[in-house]
């Protein structure tokens, strides 16, 4: 079971490093981490086969296998690039909301901003003023 994961591991390493990364450099670290948690994963193979005698060598090689996979994990996460984000992350969604209701805003200050006053009609307004000012008589 542990050869099938492995040899499944560095197919997927060595075909994700060949079609997915950006550059040469995150190639190289995608197939030095994968070939780096094959050979801790054998040594812990090798100890386990020896029995007994190499029993105390077994949480050194469970760390050794646990940072190696961490480099893979880690550069696995390069893969996704600077511009990758979770669609379903909530800062994510509420962020895109409020950078809407902001461009909503900024565009309804430019259009108020263009507006200008209505010129105004004095014999309308000298005829609504009379009106009130007659009210306020008879008041």
């Amino acid at each position: 079971m542990t050869r099938k994961a492995i040899s499944d591991m560095l197919v997927i390493c060595k075909s994700t490093a060949y079609n997915l990364a950006e550059n040469k450099e995150l190639r190289n670290r995608i197939l030095q981490a994968g070939l780096d948690c094959a050979h801790q994963s054998r040594e812990l193979l090798s100890i386990i086969l020896q029995g007994n005698d190499a029993k105390h060598a077994l949480p050194q090689q469970s760390r050794l296998i646990a940072q190696s996979v961490t480099e893979l994990v880690t550069v696995a996460e390069l893969l996704k690039g600077s511009d990758w984000t979770e669609p379903d992350d909530f800062t994510i969604i509420a962020e895109n909301e409020l950078l809407g209701a902001a461009a909503s805003i900024d565009a309804a200050a430019k259009k108020l901003a263009g507006l200008q006053p209505r010129k105004q009609i004095t014999k309308v307004n000298e005829y609504f003023f009379k009106h009130i000012n007659l009210f306020n008589y008879h008041s």
